[in-house]
């Protein structure tokens, strides 16, 4: 870099006529503000990958996670039909592993900040896409050990809390903090194909891939139903804050838990017949129990406030973890034909981490692993406030790491 070139030095006692006196002070204005641009430059590209405490806070109001800014495990994800795993951790890295066994990779780049949630490319367990504060980083593996990113981004479409790919993959849904639209995005392109008006915080596709359920948690609850041509968003749970939910298998029954409320509830859709060739799907409203009063073994222990809850690709489990409680609570779903959907409660999971015991270990997050007839692929992954994951083979042994 050329240097700017010095005037010459003048001495204190030095005679200064009035023309050089203002050009001098001319130049010094000049060179002064120069110099305070090139370091205000300078300070804001350095705090674009600097996260600061309120911004962190905020953030963990968007997730259904237990203190995202303290938790050393934020996100997990299982590829729906291989043995692919990804794990996001607070130093923002994505670690990805083979049946939770092998490290495959360890993904991170400069940009890619504020970590929140993780998606495998339906069809390949060779892409995926990372919701950050940068937008959407689309990891793809090029090689045996060589992964490249590319980065979707829009204006009013940072600090992605939410992504979803549909059914084929070709197309990916997300939604960030503090923005006001849903966006369908064509990540082979990185052009965004349609924007939704909608206040969201998190989505989740039905198991059959018709309807995208987009839920906040100060402003209610959308249902989008997903065509070709047109997206239709209507609004069902209106002025209810929406903590957690998921959708059983098959599409049958939405399962959420209200924020601040410690009750689970169910919606189901029905069709309206009638005569129309296109009916018009309304939702039943229901209470399936209270999360908070568990009765085990004739014994009613309280457990507060539900974080998260998840669902068994098969039906069979459904999975709670509270508010710095150090276990996940493990029930049996009943859904019976003509009667009223119920929960068994089952047996409490704990950290069997021998290092963890004395830390005061409680779950952020978890995810159920793809389903097999037999059980034994049937999984609950359980990340913990102290970087330790496990696996919980629901049918045989456990199986667990460390990061």
């Amino acid at each position: 870099m050329e240097q700017a070139e010095v005037p010459p030095q003048r001495a204190v006692c030095d005679p200064c006529p009035n023309e050089d006196a203002v050009a001098s002070i001319w130049s010094t204005l000049c060179n002064g503000f120069s110099a305070g641009k090139h370091w205000l430059l300078l300070l804001l590209q350095s705090l674009q990958n600097v996260r600061t405490t309120p911004l962190a806070h905020s953030l963990a109001t968007y997730r259904q996670m237990v203190n995202w800014d303290e938790a050393c495990i934020r996100c997990i994800a299982i590829h729906p039909t291989s043995r692919h795993q990804a794990l996001i951790t607070s130093e923002d890295i994505v670690h990805l592993f083979v049946n939770w066994v092998d490290p495959a990779a360890q993904l991170q780049a400069p940009e890619q900040v504020d970590l929140y949630c993780v998606a495998y490319r339906p069809c390949t367990n060779r892409e995926l896409a990372v919701g950050c504060a940068a937008g959407i980083y689309i990891w793809r593996n090029v090689s045996s050990q060589l992964w490249g990113k590319r980065l979707l981004s829009h204006k009013a479409h940072i600090h992605v809390t939410s992504v979803q790919w549909n059914q084929p993959g070709t197309t990916l849904v997300s939604v960030a903090m503090g923005s006001r639209q849903i966006i369908v995005w064509n990540t082979d392109s990185a052009q965004t194909i349609r924007m939704l008006s909608a206040s969201i915080s998190f989505l989740l596709y039905s198991p059959d891939f018709q309807l995208l359920f987009g839920a906040s948690s100060d402003a209610g609850a959308d249902v989008c139903y997903v065509e070709r041509r047109c997206w239709q968003l209507e609004h069902i749970l209106a002025e209810r804050p929406i903590q957690t939910a998921a959708w059983t298998a098959g599409s049958t029954y939405l399962l959420f838990v209200q924020k601040d409320d410690t009750h689970l509830y169910s919606i189901t859709r029905y069709a309206d017949l009638g005569v129309f060739l296109k009916p018009q799907l309304f939702w039943t409203f229901e209470l399936v129990a209270d999360l908070h009063e568990i009765f085990v073994l004739g014994k009613q222990k309280h457990h507060g406030q539900a974080q998260a809850i998840a669902v068994d690709p098969l039906n069979i489990y459904l999975a709670v973890i509270y508010k710095r409680q150090p276990f996940v609570l493990l029930c049996k779903l009943s859904m019976k034909k003509h009667a009223k959907l119920r929960i068994i409660p089952w047996e409490y999971i704990h950290c069997d981490d021998e290092q963890a015991r004395g830390q005061c270990a409680y779950a952020t997050c978890m995810c159920f692993g793809h389903a097999k007839e037999n059980g034994r692929r049937r999984t609950l992954t359980i990340g913990w406030n102290t970087g330790y994951y496990q696996v919980e083979w629901l049918k045989t042994d456990n199986y667990k790491r460390c990061i």
